[in-house]
């Protein structure tokens, strides 16, 4: 019983780790895929809408229209209190829960009567509110100065509530914010009653694609199933732009590039644990040999010893593909919470993923026992029975030199584990570029600011927030300035500098379509340090000569060779809203104001007072363009001792809140938590890398001790003939060991080859990482651990291997 284990240790090994990997890789696609799913129906939760609300004989008619998968109808949003908390009431039908995803609700069941309301996580934490809990809601209008305001309107001290009526609740269920917490305002869901007027329509199909190619008849089977001719359904453009279905042409990879490509992984993988575990099972069988032939000298057929090692296989797979399974879906779970930036759900099952991983393996275990088990079957009895067998036949002309023979022997038997090893490591080598690549983007436009909390504040008007002026003022700090800015495009009509042209940029602003350009308004001590005057616009003129090295380590040139103004546009559209202001330029700037210009990017600074003029100018275009006037963008940024960062943020939140405005908004940050988000997501990258390599390793063991194994079986008369001839031992352990050491150095170049390949494909596809980013940013200590643990671990097998028939008679080698 012993040995048979020790026999089946090898391919369970084998199995397991198969089992383990593509359980964790498909489930970890799925979770991100439906991750990503779940996020975007957070905030685009229906597919299309409605002109007008429909009523409940049109609901019921269209339902049966085949392309619907959901149809929902929301009431009017409503102001509302609690207490003294704000809330945004909406009645919504039952439907509109299962369109909103799984994690909608932390907790509780959606309301199913009158008298039931689901509140958000927000306010059940506010409040201390649990499920079951009676709650009285106010209903009216919230005013500032004698008017009514937005339903969503940002909670200001300065408003008051008209209160219209009131209900009682019992709550059912808590679901997720959808206000950050800064608004001030929560949200709460019910059934529609007496006082709820519909607002829209909302539908989900079952293939947006579909529905929105056949869009002109699905319209017909709308109007044939309501008969109502005035109905239109108008698509959300996100999901137009999601599909790529907004394009005049679309080619077949834009349709399926994403499914055949994980498709031809998919692929790839099964080839690869194909060719990893043929091995593994050659030796199983190997091991079998002489009770295989005794079978076959008692009549058994080569089919039915074929079929025998079949069944012997799979029954042996079940309990490591249950382990494996397993394990998989817990190390899933496990690098999921690990990489979770913010609670919620972040694993998600789905049982037709385990039947996937399932019928992945049992493929793979097929398709890798299907050619040993033929060879072994095929395996003359006497052979079998003595022990001698061949796997591999060579037509290759025998050499003269013993010694250049038995090389050869070896290299053609331990080439299949060359590969193996060699391909591991180039995943691993992927892995590291990945990280590489991901510690560069951190990196490259993060810049080093001298100052620790940013208040950035949103507000409308042509005056600059007088709260911001009162904060620098009141909120102890050791350094600290004030900040309007204004994203523009620029026009480029002024001669760049013999640095820009010499360094192509000129080539690459016109490929990259068009220059973004920034005014920053400072307040008046900041723009003197600077050395402007009032009323004054300065042109820092200076830019990256590397438009993809880090801020940071940047080289800067001179951008343009002399310009005394800039013409630009400030909105989206080139050339619609232009404008043109003088400027002066100054090449040298105090780091603590330029720390954040991007690379391409035009700023010009200038003194609040004449922003909040530029400013003026800006609104009275777009008013006359007749378009939407954007929020003014302003900041306040302070220096404070590091301890105190949580505890300014706090005094700053709570100043904020009760000054602001109804049609503003505000958000604080500060270094030590943006510091901390981004290490965490380079933790997660380094615990995935940890658990592909420790498969990967797994997989290089069980590999090369069953190639090893079948190399030194294969080879035990050579080694018998060796040791006749009057080698010693210690020589012929030293000349085999060289000779591996050789294949695994054959090995290694193999997979730095794969990984210089791989590098050159991200160069010439993707323009953002050129090759010199990649080697700088690769993780190649990383690289370097993994390669010497791996074909450390494979010469410590084979040196351990290489022993047993060292220590074997010379009788019994040879026989």
């Amino acid at each position: 019983m012993r040995t048979m284990r020790k026999q089946n240790f090898p391919i369970g090994i084998a199995i397991l780790v198969t089992t383990i990997f593509y359980t964790f890789i498909l489930f970890s696609a799925y979770s991100s895929s439906e991750a990503m799913r779940q996020s975007l129906r957070a905030e685009f939760p229906f597919d299309a809408a409605f002109n007008r609300p429909l009523s409940a004989e049109e609901t019921k008619k269209i339902e049966e229209v085949e392309a619907l998968a959901a149809v929902s109808t929301l009431g009017k949003p409503e102001s509302a209190m609690t207490g003294d908390a704000v809330l945004v009431h909406r009645a919504v039908d039952a439907v509109y829960y299962s369109l909103m995803g799984d994690d909608f609700f932390y907790e509780g069941r959606a309301p199913r009567g009158e008298g039931e309301i689901a509140i958000s996580a927000g306010l059940c934490a506010e409040r201390g509110i649990r499920i079951g809990d009676a709650i009285e809601v106010k209903f009216g209008d919230r005013m500032v100065d004698g008017k009514v305001i937005p339903e969503e309107a940002t909670w200001s001290g300065a408003e008051a509530f008209r209160e219209k009526r009131d209900c009682r609740y019992v709550v059912s269920g808590i679901v997720r914010n959808e206000y950050n917490a800064e608004a001030g305002i929560h949200v709460t869901y019910a059934p529609f009653d007496a006082h709820t007027t519909a607002e829209k329509t909302v539908v989900r199909f079952h293939d947006f694609r579909r529905a929105y190619e056949a869009r002109k008849e699905l319209v017909e089977h709308i109007y044939t199933a309501t008969g109502s001719g005035d109905l239109h359904l108008n698509f959300d453009k996100h999901w137009i732009h999601h599909y790529h279905l907004g394009e005049e042409t679309q080619s077949f990879l834009d349709r399926y590039g994403s499914a055949i490509v994980s498709g031809l992984g998919l692929l790839l993988g099964i080839l690869f644990f194909v060719f990893f575990i043929k091995n593994v099972f050659a030796v199983w069988g190997l091991e079998k040999i002489r009770k295989l032939s005794m079978y076959k000298s008692i009549g058994s057929t080569d089919g039915q010893i074929y079929r025998l090692l079949l069944k012997e296989a799979m029954q042996l797979a079940v309990a490591p593909v249950l382990a494996g399974h397993i394990l998989g879906i817990g190390l899933g779970v496990l690098l999921s919470d690990r990489m979770a930036a913010e609670g919620g759900r972040s694993f998600y099952y789905h049982p037709l993923i385990s039947l996937g991983v399932v019928g992945v393996t049992l493929t793979i275990l097929l398709l890798a026992i299907r050619a040993p088990a033929k060879r072994i079957a095929q395996i003359p009895i006497i052979e079998g029975i003595r022990g001698n067998v061949k796997m591999h036949s060579s037509k290759k002309k025998r050499r003269s030199d013993l010694w250049k023979e038995l090389a050869r022997n070896n290299r053609t038997v331990l080439r299949a584990q060359r590969y193996v090893s060699a391909v591991g490591i180039a995943l691993l080598a992927a892995l590291c570029l990945v990280y590489g690549l991901a510690t560069y983007e951190r990196v490259r436009f993060s810049y080093d600011s001298e100052y620790n909390v940013e208040v950035s504040y949103l507000a409308n008007g042509t005056k600059y927030p007088g709260i911001l002026r009162r904060l620098q003022e009141e909120v102890p700090h050791e350094r600290g300035y004030l900040q309007a800015q204004k994203y523009i495009r620029i026009t480029l009509d002024a001669p760049l500098s013999d640095a820009a042209r010499a360094a192509k940029l000129d080539e690459v602003m016109q490929n990259s379509g068009g220059v973004e350009g920034l005014i920053v308004g400072l307040d008046p001590a900041a723009f003197q340090e600077i050395g402007g005057k009032p009323g004054e616009v300065l042109l820092y003129n200076r830019t990256q000569k590397d438009p993809k090295a880090p801020i940071a380590d940047a080289e800067w040139i001179p951008l343009f060779q002399e310009v005394d103004h800039i013409d630009y546009d400030i909105s989206e559209e080139e050339h619609a809203l232009q404008q043109t202001v003088p400027v002066r330029l100054v090449n040298e700037l105090p780091r603590q104001y330029v720390h954040r210009i991007f690379p391409l990017q035009v700023c010009m600074f200038t003194d609040l007072d004449t922003f909040m003029r530029l400013r003026g100018n800006f609104v009275e275009a777009y008013r006359q363009a007749q378009v939407d006037v954007p929020a003014g963008e302003y900041g306040l940024f302070l220096k404070v001792p590091k301890d105190r960062e949580a505890a300014v943020k706090g005094e700053i939140n709570r100043r904020l809140k009760r000054h602001i405005a109804y049609d503003e908004s505000y958000s604080v940050r500060t270094k030590g938590e943006q510091d901390f988000f981004e290490s965490e997501d380079l933790k997660a990258l380094l615990w995935m890398m940890g658990a592909l390599g420790t498969l990967v390793a797994l997989i290089n063991f069980s590999n090369a001790y069953a190639s090893v194994k079948s190399g030194i079986l294969h080879r035990s008369r050579e080694i018998g003939i060796l040791r006749s001839q009057g080698m010693e031992e210690a020589d012929i352990r030293r000349r085999m060991v060289r000779e591996y050491a050789k294949e695994q150095l054959h090995s290694l170049i193999v997979a730095v080859g794969i990984t210089a390949v791989m590098m050159l494909y991200v160069h010439l596809f993707s323009g953002n990482y050129p090759l010199s980013i990649q080697i700088k940013y690769f993780r190649w200590d990383l690289f370097a651990l993994f390669a010497a643990l791996i074909y450390g671990m494979n010469l410590m097998i084979f040196r351990s291997e290489v022993d047993k028939p060292l220590r074997s008679s010379i009788l019994s080698l040879i026989r």
